[in-house]
């Protein structure tokens, strides 16, 4: 594969992902009232918005430095670093029972960086 072009097989393996993303989408907004969403959209005080979004922001970068900062004596790497996993455990937590996500952070942090 020379300059991120993906073949047909690669292609062809996102299909069932694909596939499953989109019957669970629709499970999920199926019943839903789009004219009451429409309306609290538009009752939003979005005056908030940049606060929550700065707010959220420090959240997710002071536990990317906490991680870095409890991996430190075992390998040395920058924040950046520690903030993808992070992230991708955060997501599978949403996704998953019982905060499976820790295991998946952990993993992902020692597939991408060798920890």
């Amino acid at each position: 594969m020379v300059g991120g072009q993906r073949g047909p097989w690669q292609l062809l393996k996102l299909l069932p992902g694909l596939v499953v993303a989109g019957v669970c989408l629709w499970y999920a907004v199926r019943d839903v009232d789009w004219l009451q969403v429409r309306d609290r959209w538009a009752g939003a005080r979005w005056s908030l918005a940049p606060v929550m979004a700065v707010l959220l922001f420090s959240f997710f970068a002071l536990k990317a430095l906490r991680w870095k900062l409890l991996l430190d004596p075992v390998s040395r790497m920058p924040v950046r670093a520690v903030a993808g996993p992070l992230m991708i455990g955060f997501m599978a937590n949403n996704l998953l029972p019982a905060h499976l996500g820790e295991l998946v952070r952990v993993h992902v942090l020692g597939r991408t960086r060798g920890v």
